[in-house]
């Protein structure tokens, strides 16, 4: 599981990559997606998340945020965003080690 920290870099790297797919600013994208990954956290009962779990929270809670801002196309922003993370999974990774 990833610390707070990891987790708020993660959702750094992963917020500034939604912010080009969506026209936002990163600022309002990163607060999209962490509160999407705390609801999912709620939801979900676990307190720390991991790797996958992201993608879960993408995939679901933010896929829901998406649609419910009027975001044009929430399914093909989210397998995008799913696709470039799981690409540079690698590169996440050694970010936050």
């Amino acid at each position: 599981a990833l610390s707070s920290r990891e987790t708020m870099l993660v959702v750094d790297f992963i917020g500034n990559l939604l912010a080009t797919r969506i026209g936002k600013n990163p600022g309002a994208a990163k607060g999209m997606l962490l509160l999407a990954v705390q609801n999912w956290q709620e939801m979900s009962g676990k307190v720390a998340i991991n790797f996958l779990d992201f993608k879960a929270v993408i995939s679901t809670e933010l896929k829901s945020r998406l649609a419910g801002a009027g975001v044009l196309g929430p399914e093909k922003v989210v397998e995008d965003l799913l696709a470039e993370i799981t690409r540079n999974q690698y590169m996440i990774m050694m970010m936050i080690v």
